[in-house]
């Protein structure tokens, strides 16, 4: 997982033909997943 913006290696590879419905599904996890780095003292 990217630690500066959340997301994987897999999602960062397939930005580009994920598409505006998967880009806009990972971008709504995005919150989430970069408070659970902070709290894991990743971020």
């Amino acid at each position: 997982m990217c630690l500066g913006c959340g997301r994987t290696l897999p999602e960062i590879g397939k930005w580009v033909s994920m598409g505006e419905a998967g880009r806009e599904k990972v971008m709504a996890e995005l919150p989430a997943r970069i408070a659970r780095l902070e709290d894991l003292g990743k971020r």
